[in-house]
């Protein structure tokens, strides 16, 4: 069994600590003393086996919810990243999570893990940060509290499930079955954006994991995110982030 390497703790209080831990290839054992920890599979290209009852895949994106005293095992080919938070107190809205201790696709959190990362990078998680990002953790579980919200996270996750493929406008509304101007005006006021700009959006924040934690060649990310060329991949890409994808890589700009 491997042992637990590469940690790095980005935030530590009395009240919330987290910390970025590197999972070598292998099987990987992971255990916490707080009363609650949320492992949050969020960095890396490689699904993870969780050694559970039965067995399942811990993909990107998926968090497991457990109370003290609870054991972890992984199992995954090339190693990936965890996220991992240790609450004292946690939210109310953690109870289904925590029922059934299983790794699942959970909106909120992804968006609040990407958040933190996004702050990790920028170097600013001090301490003080950690009651407002307890009140965004508080939020990030709340039950979905509208139909439109609902709709959102159902169009980002069929986008992101066929980014390395051709997807038109019209694929969104079709999913949703609604009309084009439902489609425009829930973009609008959901995301501030436009339907085409989420299509793209979506395509360049998978670039922008690939690069930072992957050693793919550009061209082979252009393609993988759906991008017809390399350099219509590396115009957008510098249009959005203001840096070539080759220099973001080398910067290490993703984290």
């Amino acid at each position: 069994m491997s042992p637990s390497s590469g940690v790095r703790v980005l935030i530590d209080s009395p009240r919330l600590r987290v910390r970025r831990q590197a999972c070598p290839a292998g099987i990987h054992a992971e255990a916490s003393c707080a009363p609650v920890a949320l492992y949050a599979h969020m960095e890396g290209l490689a699904q993870a086996q969780w050694l559970g009852a039965p067995e399942r895949s811990f993909a990107p994106r998926m968090v497991i919810a457990v109370r003290l005293g609870a054991f972890l095992r992984w199992r995954s080919p090339n190693g990936f990243k965890l996220l991992i938070v240790e609450l004292q107190e946690p939210p109310a809205t953690l109870a289904g999570l925590l029922d059934t201790p299983l790794p699942r696709y959970q909106p909120g959190f992804e968006h609040w893990c990407r958040f933190v990362l996004a702050q990790a990078a920028a170097g600013s998680l001090p301490e003080s940060l950690s009651g407002s990002l307890l009140d965004l953790l508080n939020h990030a579980f709340a039950p979905i509290d509208s139909e439109a919200q609902a709709q959102l996270h159902s169009l980002t996750r069929f986008v992101d499930s066929r980014l390395a493929f051709d997807l038109a406008v019209e694929d969104l509304s079709l999913h949703l079955d609604c009309s084009m101007a439902q489609l425009v005006r829930l973009l609008r006021d959901e995301a501030q954006t436009t339907p085409l700009a989420f299509i793209i959006g979506r395509r360049l924040e998978h670039a922008r994991s690939l690069l930072a934690h992957s050693n793919l060649p550009l061209v082979e990310i252009a393609l993988a995110c759906g991008f017809s060329s390399q350099s219509h991949f590396g115009n957008s890409f510098k249009k959005a982030f203001d840096l070539t994808p080759a220099q973001y890589r080398e910067l290490g700009t993703g984290g």
